[in-house]
């Protein structure tokens, strides 16, 4: 059903907010692009586990994804959409509001 669903989709982005690692990729991100490996390399997170999560934000449409063509190798660059994020607790569900720049 379609509240299932969302209640799946809520518990999913409530998950990845609350990975510490994805916390720290989000704040990286917030004021200025970076590549994958730069936030690798700023954060000291293997790159697997950034791409990993980048990938998940971007399902969830909460990063910003652009790329630059240089000699011919494109590269991607990756900027936080989040303003906020709350999250609510109600009757046992929880409720998640995203906030976008």
């Amino acid at each position: 059903s379609q509240t299932n669903t969302h209640l799946n989709e809520q518990e999913n982005i409530l998950r990845l907010i609350s990975d510490p690692c994805t916390r720290k990729i989000i704040d990286s991100i917030h004021e200025e692009s970076k590549s994958a490996i730069e936030i690798s390399r700023k954060l000291g997170i293997d790159l697997c586990s950034i791409y990993r999560r980048l990938h998940k934000l971007q399902k969830h449409d909460m990063v910003k994804t652009t790329f630059q063509i240089t000699s011919g190798k494109k590269s991607f660059y990756y900027k936080s959409k989040l303003r906020s994020i709350v999250a609510n607790y109600h009757h046992g569900r929880f409720d998640v509001d995203l906030d976008f720049n």
